[in-house]
C-alpha cells in the first residue's frame, strides 16, 4: 500500500529503533525512586521518543495515499 516501498521501510526501521529506545527508557524509570531528577530524564527521554514515533507515523501514513489523490471540498472554502 506504500507509494515506495523502500521509504516505507525506512520508515518502519526508525520507529522500530526509537520504540526500543523507548522501551529501555521506560524499564529504567521504573527502577528509579519516584519523583527523582533520573526519573524526570528518562520520562523526558520518553517524551522525546514518543513524539519521534509519531512524526514519523505520519510520514508513513502520508506515504499511503496514492499519488495525485485528492479530496474535494464545498465551494464556500475555495477561497482558502
Amino acid at each position: 500500500m506504500c507509494r515506495d516501498q523502500s521509504t516505507c521501510t525506512t520508515f518502519l526501521n526508525e520507529m522500530t529503533t526509537t520504540l526500543s529506545t523507548l522501551e529501555e527508557s521506560l524499564k529504567t524509570a521504573q527502577s528509579v525512586m519516584n519523583g527523582s531528577d533520573q526519573e524526570r530524564n528518562l520520562l523526558d527521554s520518553s517524551y522525546k521518543n514518543i513524539d519521534e514515533i509519531t512524526k514519523t507515523l505520519t510520514k508513513l501514513e502520508e506515504q499511503m495515499v496514492p499519488a495525485g489523490d485528492s479530496t474535494p471540498g464545498p465551494e464556500t472554502y475555495s477561497d482558502l
